[in-house]
């Protein structure tokens, strides 16, 4: 497979994270959990996960829709796979060090999920690093 199919993997799975990120809260309950919150804390806690969702579309979109562009040598290609690439590499780095196992361990699903989303953010790491490597 070539780089430029895995970007645009990248795009598609980035876009399906943010429409799985829609269906987040009702899953875990927020609206209760968030319920005894001050008002303000409600509505930054809403409008940061729209502003997630919002980026993990605007992401996965330029990355599917703009591949070739993206692939091409230049300051503006290499500044946006740096940024994203900066992006999941946090990522990556907060599910290992801000997320406490006590938080998965124990729970199956949750196991599986942190797993399956640890693959998933160094694949998308992996990615981006080497479209940004392929453009220096």
């Amino acid at each position: 497979m070539t780089l430029h199919l895995h970007l645009q993997i990248t795009g598609v799975l980035l876009i399906l994270l943010g429409i799985g990120n829609i269906f987040l809260p009702r899953y875990f309950g927020w609206r209760r959990d968030l319920a005894p919150l001050p008002l303000f804390t409600r509505r930054v806690f809403w409008v940061h996960m729209f502003f997630i969702i919002l980026i993990l579309e605007l992401f996965g979109l330029v990355t599917l829709l703009c591949t070739g562009p993206l692939l091409q040598p230049g300051p503006l290609s290499r500044a946006v796979l740096a940024g994203i690439d900066l992006f999941w590499t946090c990522r990556l780095l907060f599910q290992f060090f801000v997320y406490e196992p006590a938080l998965w361990r124990g729970n199956q699903l949750y196991t599986r999920v942190h797993y399956g989303i640890s693959l998933l953010w160094i694949y998308l790491v992996s990615t981006y690093t080497a479209a940004l490597w392929s453009v220096l």
